[in-house]
């Protein structure tokens, strides 16, 4: 018999444990690996970060025999969070399954179908935060375009210069602009975001090519970087590669697919982790930006979701198994000094 009560937070947790898992290994989507998760015990408030000026300061003096030591300095600022609640349902008909040839289990359809669609909303939402995708403004202190060149020092009171043509090199150019990351906010880049098209110029680039051929080995390379090796020529813990879609026309609509991550961009920023899992943030902890997770809406899952499932007797004919997802995350900026949008970055 089931235990659950009235204003109990109830949901399944072989569905949503499945959808989890389904979201976490999509490798065409980054947002579940692009930044560390910020867990929060409420749907709306303040969280507090390291002012990062602060921590780069050299305050150690000289001390004498009975003088007190100085004081070091850290101050704090406060950001809002708002994580929406947001949710989609997914009705199994028990006369479908039934008429259907091939045998459907709920157990794979459900949270197959809610975990890409859960994806896709997350992408759609870390892109929109960050990465200027449906025509809104990106939060980065620097915007580096292409189509011309000029030295990295070279930018106006917003931040944005040129960085480079068809001649300039890649790899250098990138490396520039990690140095003025970590002169403007004291820490070194340690991630990159591209879109799908910025990636396939950038790994095919003749200059990304010849840094990784072994000097004296007469035999070209013949296959394009990938990327580990490009994380290690930018002396990066973590590449990523945006390749999702979605499509935004009707149900029975002919597809209108769209990319989510806007063409020819990509994100050099800090992440403040290693490897696929980008953990959890704390304000002791250098970022860029964070992933706003309701602890108390997501179960304790580390991706912010949950399923719900259960019998609707009334639903079509002869009742339906109806699954809710409902998703409590959302993106904010920690540093917008700590991040450099490029955009422009294949033709040129």
């Amino acid at each position: 018999m089931p235990t659950d009560l009235a204003g109990d937070l109830y949901y399944n947790p072989l569905l949503t444990r499945a959808a989890v898992t389904n979201i976490q290994n999509d490798k065409r989507f980054t947002a579940a690996r692009a930044w560390p998760r910020m867990i929060v015990d409420k749907p709306t408030g303040l969280y507090d970060k390291v002012k990062t000026g602060d921590l780069n300061r050299d305050e150690v003096e000289a001390r004498g025999q009975n003088s007190p030591a100085a004081i070091a300095r850290v101050g704090y600022e406060r950001g809002t969070f708002s994580v929406p609640t947001e949710s989609l349902a997914y009705d199994l008909n028990d006369v479908a399954v039934k008429a259907s040839n091939v045998t459907r289990n709920p157990a794979r359809i459900i949270p197959r179908v809610l975990g890409v669609k859960g994806s896709i909303r997350l992408e759609r939402m870390m892109a929109r935060k960050f990465l200027g995708a449906d025509g809104q403004s990106i939060p980065w202190y620097r915007t580096v375009t292409g189509g011309a060149s000029d030295t990295v020092n070279a930018y106006t009171s917003a931040g944005t210069r040129k960085y480079f043509n068809s001649s300039t090199d890649l790899l250098v150019a990138v490396l520039e602009e990690a140095g003025y990351i970590s002169r403007k906010a004291g820490m070194d880049p340690d991630a990159m975001l591209f879109a799908r098209d910025a990636w396939l110029a950038f790994r095919t680039n003749d200059s990304i090519i010849a840094a990784l051929n072994v000097a004296g080995v007469p035999v070209s390379r013949n296959r394009p970087a990938t990327t580990a090796e490009v994380a290690a020529l930018l002396e990066l813990s973590y590449v990523g590669v945006s390749k999702a879609t979605y499509n935004s026309a009707p149900k029975g609509i002919t597809e209108s697919n769209a990319k989510i991550v806007p063409d020819g961009t990509a994100l050099l920023y800090v992440r403040g982790s290693e490897g696929d899992d980008p953990g959890e943030w704390n304000d002791e902890m250098p970022v860029a930006g964070a992933c706003q997770v309701w602890r108390d809406g997501a179960n304790g899952n580390p991706e912010g979701i949950r399923i719900r499932k259960f019998r609707d007797e009334k639903a079509g004919s002869g009742g339906s198994d109806h699954s809710e997802m409902d998703t409590f995350r959302d993106y904010g900026t920690v540093n917008a000094k700590m991040g450099t949008f490029f955009t422009g970055m294949v033709g040129s």
